[in-house]
Parts: C-alpha cells; sequence; structure tokens
C-alpha cells in the first residue's frame, strides 16, 4: 500500500511538472522550491551554434571562462541540478565571473540537434567548459546530475586559483 501510494505521489509530481519529481509533496507544502529556484544560476539563452560561436569571440574578447549547460524542462537531471548545484552558495560564488551560457533543448528541434551533434551529446544535462581561447576543456566535461560539492571540486580543477 504504502509503495501503491508513493508510486501515486510520483505521477503527481511528474504529470504537474513538479521541479522535484522524486519528492513531488515538498513544493506543494513548502515555498522552498520556488525560492531556491530564485537563487539558482543566471544563463544567457543560446539557440544554435552560431549563437555559441559569438558567446565564445565575445567571451574571448573579455578573456573570459564560459560554462555552457545543456537543458531540457523535460529532463528530471536538469531539474536536480537547477535545484540543488546551481542554487549552491559555493557553487554560485566560484562562477561569478564566468560567462553562463544555457543550450535549452527542450523542443528537441533540427537546430537543437545541431548542438548536442556539435560536441557528441545525446542530450541533456551536460555541463561544458570553455577557456579563454575558445577550446573546451573536455577532460572537465560533466555529463549527468552532480552534487554541489562535487561540482565544486570539478570547478576548483577547471579555475585553478591563483598562487599569490
Amino acid at each position: 500500500m504504502l509503495a501503491a501510494a508513493y508510486g501515486i505521489f510520483l505521477w503527481v509530481g511528474i504529470y504537474t511538472n513538479r521541479p522535484d519529481t522524486l519528492r513531488p509533496l515538498v513544493c506543494e507544502v513548502a515555498i522552498a522550491c520556488k525560492e531556491q529556484l530564485a537563487l539558482t544560476l543566471t544563463f544567457k539563452k543560446i539557440g544554435t551554434v552560431q549563437e555559441l560561436q559569438q558567446t565564445l569571440s565575445d567571451a574571448q574578447a573579455k578573456n573570459q571562462w564560459v560554462m555552457l549547460d545543456f537543458y531540457a524542462t523535460w529532463c528530471a537531471s536538469c531539474q536536480e541540478l537547477a535545484l540543488y548545484t546551481f542554487a549552491d552558495p559555493k557553487v554560485r560564488e566560484a562562477l561569478s565571473q564566468v560567462v553562463l551560457i544555457q543550450a535549452d533543448v527542450t523542443q528537441n528541434t533540427p537546430t537543437d540537434h545541431a548542438l548536442l551533434r556539435q560536441f557528441n551529446l545525446i542530450g541533456p544535462p551536460a555541463i561544458l567548459f570553455f577557456g579563454p581561447d575558445q577550446q573546451e576543456r573536455s577532460a572537465y566535461r560533466v555529463v549527468g546530475y552532480l552534487k554541489a560539492d562535487k561540482f565544486l571540486d570539478i570547478i576548483n580543477r577547471v579555475f585553478p586559483k591563483p598562487v599569490s
């Protein structure tokens, strides 16, 4: 009975498009989800390979790093990244000087496919890092959900602290 009830709650969460489908009632009993989403990172949206190239060129001119997030509204792991990883204050601080862009591939259009193919990705979530030289640091590519502490470890390897 308990498993059946939980199954019903999961379907309610999925059907109502809750940010956390594994805990569908959390957002019903608290405002925590909306508050947490408000604290998440702010991304510039891109939709094409050309927009990505333009953003990388602009970042190069300013000697900035770029983080590209592949996202879709139907992607549960993407929602978890937004709710738990990107909302973490340490992650937000570590990425404060990075150009944040997001490719929303929710619609699964030919343009979305072209963006995914550009990086040999099947779908979201995926996070890619580009240096000021416009080259992806593929050794640090993230595919799937990572908790904030593990994501922070990767960020600290991608953006080493300057020696003082």
